[in-house]
């Protein structure tokens, strides 16, 4: 059976303790590899000549407690150098890769029509839509993925992309790329660049020692300087191994994940040709999907194809052949490679139709400093949300196997619940000073005496242009219903990335004072704070992501219980039914039905479970997530607002969950 997210999750893990084990291999085998070298090389020269041949080695053994060291430390700064260069995640390598940031509607159609498709597989995903970075130099086709974290991903792809791929083509290549998103691979990807920029500096070293060389020696230093010299090419030799060790290190772990994800492109968009045909129009094309940026070999198991040349044996690949591809895709294709003939420029009729995102809302942290101090009424709380949700009863049955698996309904489904909003929005959401008038339009109250008090300390803290945008804006977002606002403060955050620090900590600021402004924290103030600040705080480096702390299951026990008491309590008036749903879920986690549960819980309450919960491993997660299906769907039937807070829930756990489609024919109201 095939692997599930959490089972990817966990191999994701497993995969990165082989690279750890293949590194510290490779770092031997090229210690010992430059020792031997120099010994040789140089070790008549620094005992003055006293030894000769294979006894040099033998005679310096003083040299190698030297060396070793030295060359360990070489390759650990290398390394960790990269790391540091590579923190930013998926915008450092997009950059690194010579990328240009593809702002909404401010590029052609082809470009459009990309950051649709990007727009439409995140919807599905049930994750944050993307930056996305276009490689305007390479014409061949090819594409990437990268980031630590999934709400954090950027998609590349190369200008050959938007000039040979038709639709189904460009899409089939981005959910091969979203693929690698949702199965932990990036993470792992990033971190290969890091660690082997450190076996490869061993070539850069003995590189500049040789020009060094160059540029002095003779009379009586020629000896030596000859010595240096040699030295310093077989080092450049030693680095060529490190090269081979990369390519055998990358080799032996991402080939399987692309055949993965050409599988998965399948599953999400029941398309086989879109994919495959990318796949052939590649074989096509003479530039194939070659990279010719000069870090392309640092970032060769990231993309799409295989993006430097062909290695002399085949098992020092990163990618499987075309040919092996594609007939894993397509079992009856002839075999035959048609030439790629570059696209003709979309026409007027088919430009693609710019729909903005949406996606369920996100339950996260709350910051300590949002939640001192303010009331949260958990009745009040639940009981706006029996009043305001729509009940539409929605499939949760599948909810565990459909986190990071979503399928081509998903895909479909993904225009239902996109709203139109209104074009100056729109517009003002995609750049970040508009983006910022549209949050604190959807933050202001209702209540005229809370609006105002809020508007009065905009005043004193904004200035004059963004007081004019929100002014223009806040008719229009007032107008929209209350279930497309959440969606419309996600567009925003991909433009409000590219704030600066300063800027972002000043807005925070202003944010914050907004909420606080009425004393009390609302549902809807928790969802907006969370879905805007903590990825920002994450994306400037103001708080840092969840670590796995908790191995077992009784040791997040209790924040389990609460989550599914939370549930339990937002789905069902009766308390009986409330008590059944939640003795299903208890049932699910395989505690007793009479297990002491925490009634009435708050906002805050469940915010520190949650917390808990996301430090738990894939495993446990997955029980957790099994238990809250089996809660929300024990009468049958699953609401709007229960189906919110499950997939809310699963954000926060780093599991994200598809939309959550409704059940034909059965909308209550």
């Amino acid at each position: 059976m095939a692997m599930d997210f959490f089972e990817h999750q966990a191999h994701a893990r497993r995969l990165t303790l082989r690279l750890v084990l293949l590194f510290s291999l490779a770092v031997v085998c090229i210690v010992a590899t430059v020792c031997l070298v120099l010994g040789l090389t140089l070790g008549g020269v620094l005992t003055g000549g006293k030894t000769a041949g294979m006894a040099r080695p033998l005679a310096n053994l003083w040299l190698y407690t030297v060396v070793a060291p030295a060359t360990l430390s070489v390759i650990g700064l290398g390394s960790l150098y990269k790391t540091i260069e590579l923190a930013r995640g998926g915008e450092a390598v997009a950059l690194l890769l010579g990328g240009r940031l593809l702002q909404p509607q401010s590029g052609g159609l082809a470009e459009q029509r990309l950051l649709n498709v990007v727009e439409e597989m995140a919807i599905a995903s049930g994750l944050p839509v993307p930056p996305v970075y276009v490689m305007k130099d390479e014409r061949g086709i090819n594409a990437f993925a990268a980031g630590f974290r999934p709400d954090q991903a950027v998609i590349g792809v190369t200008r050959g992309c938007l000039e040979h791929l038709n639709r189904d083509e460009l899409q089939g290549v981005i959910a091969h790329e979203f693929s690698h998103i949702l199965n932990g691979d990036m993470r792992l990807n990033i971190r290969l660049i890091g660690v082997l920029h450190g076996i490869l500096v061993i070539a850069l070293v003995g590189y500049y020692v040789l020009r060094a060389v160059g540029r002095g020696g003779s009379g009586d230093k020629k000896g030596a300087t000859f010595a240096i010299a040699a030295a310093a090419l077989a080092l450049m030799g030693v680095g060529y191994v490190g090269v081979f060790f990369g390519r055998l290190i990358k080799s032996a772990i991402s080939r399987q994940r692309e055949f993965l994800a050409d599988a998965s492109a399948v599953q999400f968009t029941r398309n086989p040709d879109g994919i495959a045909g990318a796949l052939r129009k590649i074989g096509g094309l003479q530039a194939g999907s070659r990279v010719v940026d000069e870090h392309a070999e640092e970032a060769s198991h990231m993309f799409f194809g295989n993006g430097v040349r062909n290695p002399l044996f085949t098992w020092l690949a990163t990618h499987p052949s075309l040919t092996e591809r594609i007939r894993r895709i397509d079992p009856a294709w002839d075999g035959r490679f048609p030439r790629t003939a570059q696209l003709p420029p979309l026409a007027d009729d088919e430009a693609p139709r710019r729909r903005p995102a949406a996606r369920e809302a996100a339950v996260e942290v709350v910051p300590e400093e949002l939640a001192a101090g303010l009331a949260v009424d958990s009745a009040a709380e639940l009981d706006e949300l029996r009043r305001k949700a729509k009940r539409r009863n929605v499939q949760v049955a599948e909810a565990p196997e459909k986190v990071g698996q979503p399928e081509a309904q998903e895909v479909s489904y993904a225009h239902v619940l996109v709203p139109d909003y209104p074009p100056l929005v729109r517009q003002a959401a995609d750049e970040p000073h508009g983006a910022r008038a549209v949050i604190l339009a959807i933050l202001l109250e209702d209540r005229p005496e809370i609006r105002d008090r809020q508007q009065r300390l905009l005043a004193e803290r904004l200035d004059a242009a963004t007081l004019r945008e929100l002014a223009l804006l806040l008719p229009q977002v007032d107008a929209l219903a209350v279930d497309a606002r959440l969606p419309l403060a996600e567009l925003c955050v991909r433009a409000l990335k590219q704030l600066s620090v300063r800027q972002y900590k000043e807005y925070r600021a202003v944010l914050q004072a907004v909420v606080q402004a009425d004393d009390q924290l609302s549902r809807f103030e928790y969802l907006l704070w969370t879905i805007v600040v903590r990825t920002l705080d994450i994306r400037f480096g103001l708080e840092r992501e969840p670590t796995v702390k908790y191995r077992r299951l009784d040791a997040v026990a209790p924040a389990a219980i609460t989550l599914l008491d939370m549930l339990a309590a937002v789905g069902h008036d009766s308390p009986v039914e409330a008590d059944a749903a939640l003795r299903a879920g208890l049932t699910k986690l395989g505690l007793q039905a009479d297990a002491r549960v925490p009634r009435g819980c708050s906002l805050r309450d469940l915010d520190l479970a949650l917390r808990s919960l996301a430090q738990a491993v894939p495993a446990v997660k997955r029980t957790v997530v099994e238990a809250c299906a089996a809660c929300t769907g024990a009468d049958g039937r699953a609401t709007s607002a229960e189906a919110e807070l499950l997939r809310a829930a699963c954000a926060v756990l780093g599991c994200p969950m598809p939309p959550l489609l409704p059940t034909a024919g059965q909308v209550q109201t």
